[in-house]
């Protein structure tokens, strides 16, 4: 269950309605979800201690619990973090939104916060990417489709990375396959499928797939542990799960030549062979040391 703007009604309301779905719908043994909707920001790069991010995190948290709802929209993240792939900022590059991932996880604790990004209070994420000076329209003068294929590469790298998240991911309609649009209500325009789509929408849709099969096969992707191997401004090489469901979740945000990276942080045992899920390479753990080979522009799960 989605619930919208809870903020905008008395406390009593949260704890009310979580009380009457364990009566009506979960005396059986089937649990339900509660998401909410409680819009907030980000207040900068202060830090999550500072500015006003303790309240946009404290107001979000506030409905978040036991006898509450189950999680949030992770608005903060969004602004901190999902928008940072739009563009190459130095200071805001894979570092960055690490360290702001971090942050929700530390702030939300055992919540199952919902990341997202793209939503329909948003405008098109691609359109954001290829098109700025019309992503904001709502009435006329929409964005179209892009005609390169940077857009769609940039977006699948951040949806590389929001897969990779802990938590129930959303994926917003028509965003598998980078449906362009403007703001509410351009951003509500009909899904299309099959020969509605254009050849590199068709392609975006088939990689998306993959990174949505992957999370589903592979429990790792979808545990609550996340450790942090190796990162930079442009490549982030993220432990999910453990054990024998570890996954290395690999971006490379970087244009241009592949990169190679060496992950020593106690991987796994030596011989283990990780395969990306995604159909990338091979990787072996030699003598406590993993070599990662990532093409510009990239996403692995390793598994």
């Amino acid at each position: 269950f989605r619930v919208d703007a809870v903020k905008h009604v008395p406390d009593a309301v949260v704890f009310n309605l979580r009380a009457r779905v364990a009566e009506r719908f979960e005396a059986a043994g089937t649990p339900y979800f509660l998401m909410g909707a409680t819009a907030m920001g980000w207040a900068g790069s202060s830090g999550p201690d500072a500015g006003g991010n303790p309240e946009n995190y404290g107001t979000i948290a506030r409905y978040i619990g036991e006898d509450a709802l189950d999680g949030q929209f992770d608005f903060v993240l969004y602004y901190a973090a999902s928008l940072q792939f739009l563009q190459d900022t130095p200071s805001r590059g894979m570092a960055h939104i690490d360290f702001w991932t971090h942050a929700s996880l530390d702030r939300f604790g055992d919540a199952i916060m919902t990341p997202y990004l793209g939503s329909h209070d948003t405008s098109r994420w691609i359109s954001m990417q290829s098109d700025p000076g019309r992503a904001g329209n709502q009435w006329d003068n929409f964005p179209a489709a892009p005609t390169t294929d940077e857009p769609y590469d940039r977006m699948y790298v951040a949806l590389g990375w929001l897969f990779s998240l802990p938590g129930a991911p959303l994926l917003y309609y028509g965003d598998e396959y980078g449906q362009p649009g403007g703001a509410d209500p351009d951003n509500r325009r009909f899904m299309r499928f099959g020969d509605a789509l254009d050849p590199r929408e068709r392609t975006q849709l088939t990689r998306v797939s993959a990174l949505g099969r992957a999370r589903a096969s592979l429990p790792g992707l979808r545990s609550r542990s996340y450790r942090t191997l190796f990162v930079d401004e442009t490549v982030s090489v993220v432990a999910r799960g453990v054990g024998d469901e570890v996954v290395l979740a690999v971006i490379n945000r970087g244009a241009g030549a592949s990169r190679t990276v060496t992950v020593s942080r106690d991987v796994a045992a030596g011989g283990t062979v990780f395969q990306d899920a995604l159909g990338g390479s091979r990787a072996t753990v030699t003598g406590g040391a993993v070599d990662l080979v990532l093409p510009a522009r990239s996403v692995g799960y390793y598994a």
